[in-house]
């Protein structure tokens, strides 16, 4: 679980490092923006791409 800025870059090298899958799980604030979001419990096509 990544849940910080100064995270994200040794969890990427760590990943990388590892021979097969990788789940990696970005904490990120709401207020931040970031899109597209899938809300937890819908599905991939109600996904939201943008402030309405």
């Amino acid at each position: 679980r990544i849940e910080k800025a100064q995270e994200v870059e040794p969890a990427l090298k760590k990943a990388l490092s590892i021979k097969g899958p990788v789940v990696m799980d970005f904490r990120i604030d709401r207020e931040e923006n970031v899109y597209p979001m899938v809300p937890p419990g819908v599905a991939l096509n109600e996904m939201v791409d943008g402030l309405a």
